[in-house]
């Protein structure tokens, strides 16, 4: 069967969420350590992190989460044209020109000026011809808000830039991006758990503090920032934060680990020849763990009294709220949806203030953490005790739940499209001039919603129920 038009899916002129991803070439570990070659380009990781901080700071989309593994990427994208409708001619042309920087040339003319000088001086050129047609803006503008676009400029330097360490040529995507609508909050919710515990589901992650190069990783990492301002010098010694780890994080958290650029060539490359050395992101990780051991983390504080627990949530979430809007905002969209969000100014890293869930910090790492330990190859999900408390407010059963997270899977390695509440699969569907849409099925099975008969639809089509799906293990 063919795919959808694109178009059918997505629409320049309404805010919506979808999840993009795109696979390497022959999955070749292009993006981690290579046990075959023997050669490391985990240092990708970052490039592909400050990557994205630059594209979050000039388009009008917000970037709600993102995954990358050793062979494939994740990003979960909220486009924003109402945002975009507001700019004026000379913020899109501004915007556009941090993608597309003009190159200066060196003329007699300009031959006398500093490097500084003739680039302000392509910028202003660039500038000034853009505002010229008034139609070409307007075409900016879309592009600026387009997922298409977003992924365009995420994957081609990738792969231009990584070609040249390689010393090849040809493609180093497998093909054109996949990308599936997130048509409710539910749905976003399953997908972001399931970006965020891709390291763990492969093995390569044991836990939440060491999921590295996650939405979830780099939103920790803010929130110890954050609690780093707030701490004394005592308290900051007492929970293992020094300078160094400042540094660090600040460093990660805006997206200026050293990505390769137009100007710059390859920054930070760093040994491709080996594993042996402890990289920057594996000692994040062990940094981060301890940190969060030291504050009461959930899988290892279980020692601590009910109040101390408690309390620490409480920091946690607050300080992750904080760290939304503070100095140092991280360039992803804020985790929880909050009313102070209207009311602070949105920084220049990202879009806008919009939140992704109705859930704190904790509340989803609780989530996570249980749902991780419940998706184990071979172990089919089932009503279990100690299910968190987040899910009667979700109206699901544990068994729900899990199934609605493996659901993004309709095959081992194959992306379902898209999986939300019925009501939502069923207004989509309407929206495109249909009545199914794959994935109908599984979301009236895990809700309890009837399946309506053939005569009330007027479609003869049938869809595999929830016990049919595979389970992707």
């Amino acid at each position: 069967m063919a795919r959808r038009n694109r178009k059918e899916i997505y629409s320049p002129d309404v805010s919506a969420t979808f999840h993009c991803v795109n696979r390497c070439i022959r999955q070749a570990l292009l993006f981690g350590f290579d046990p075959v070659t023997q050669i490391d380009n985990s240092h990708r990781k970052l490039w592909f992190q400050s990557r994205l901080a630059v594209l979050s700071s000039a388009m009008g989309i917000d970037l709600l989460g993102f995954c990358v593994m050793s062979n494939h990427i994740h990003v979960i994208l909220r486009t924003q044209p109402e945002l975009a409708r507001e700019w004026s001619p000379q913020e899109v042309v501004r915007r556009w020109l941090i993608l597309f920087p003009p190159r200066p040339k060196v003329r007699k003319s300009t031959a006398h000026l500093s490097a500084e000088a003739r680039l302000a001086l392509a910028y202003s050129h660039a500038e000034a011809e853009l505002l010229q047609d008034p139609q070409e803006v307007e075409e900016l503008r879309t592009r600026l808000t387009s997922p298409s676009w977003f992924m365009k400029l995420l994957t081609e330097p990738m792969a231009r830039i990584a070609n040249k360490e390689d010393g090849k040529k040809g493609r180093f995507w497998e093909g054109r991006f996949k990308m599936h609508p997130l048509l409710d909050e539910l749905a976003v919710l399953g997908c972001l758990m399931y970006v965020d515990l891709n390291p763990i589901r492969a093995g390569v992650a044991d836990g939440i503090a060491t999921s590295r190069h996650t939405s979830l990783f780099l939103r920790l990492q803010a929130t110890v920032l954050q609690l780093f301002d707030t701490l004394t010098p005592e308290q900051r010694a007492e929970r293992g934060l020094d300078a160094d780890i400042l540094q660090e994080f600040t460093q990660q958290v805006a997206g200026t680990t050293g990505p390769p650029t137009a100007d710059r060539g390859i920054v930070g490359s760093g040994d491709c020849t080996g594993s042996a050395a402890t990289s920057p992101s594996e000692t994040s990780a062990k940094r981060l763990r301890g940190i969060l051991t030291a504050l009461g983390d959930m899988e290892e504080g279980e020692n601590r009294s009910s109040s101390q627990r408690n309390l620490t949530r409480q920091a946690l979430d607050e300080a992750s709220r904080q760290a939304a809007y503070s100095a140092r905002a991280t360039w992803l969209s804020p985790l929880q949806i909050t009313e102070q969000s209207q009311q602070q100014q949105v920084p220049g890293v990202r879009a806008t203030n919009k939140g992704c869930l109705e859930l704190t910090l904790c509340q989803y790492m609780d989530l996570m953490e249980w749902t991780g330990r419940m998706l184990k190859p071979g172990k089919p999900g089932r009503i279990l005790p100690g299910a968190p408390s987040i899910l009667q407010q979700l109206n699901l059963s544990a068994d729900g739940w899990l199934q609605f997270v493996q659901g993004h899977l309709r095959q081992p390695g194959e992306l379902r499209r898209p999986l939300a509440r019925p009501e939502s699969l069923e207004a989509e569907a309407k929206r495109r001039g249909g009545q199914w849409l794959q994935g109908i099925s599984l979301s009236r099975a895990i809700f309890g919603a009837p399946e309506p008969t053939a005569k009330a639809t007027g479609a003869a089509a049938t869809e595999p129920t929830a016990d049919s799906v595979p389970n992707p293990g």
